[in-house]
């Protein structure tokens, strides 16, 4: 993958991250540093929802994979 593919998909997945937050808790993940503290309420607020369901090794992954992703591509500004 060239660095701008991975950027893309590093995009793709924030944006996966933020669509989902607004729509199962109400929370807009804005793009802001502050935003970032969000990510841990929000794992846990999967958890909390879904319980056993959000700790399956898929949910895990794609959790893991949507919030990085969102927490990585803010950070850096």
């Amino acid at each position: 993958m060239t660095q701008e593919e991975i950027q893309q998909l590093m995009a793709d997945s924030a944006q996966n991250a933020i669509e989902p937050s607004r729509d199962e808790f109400n929370i807009e993940l804005d793009g802001s540093i502050n935003s970032i503290a969000m990510v841990d309420d929000l794992i846990l607020g999967w958890i909390d929802k879904y319980k056993d369901e959000a700790l399956e090794d898929q949910a895990v992954f794609t959790l893991c994979n949507i919030y990085g992703a969102y927490v990585g591509v803010v950070f850096p500004h």
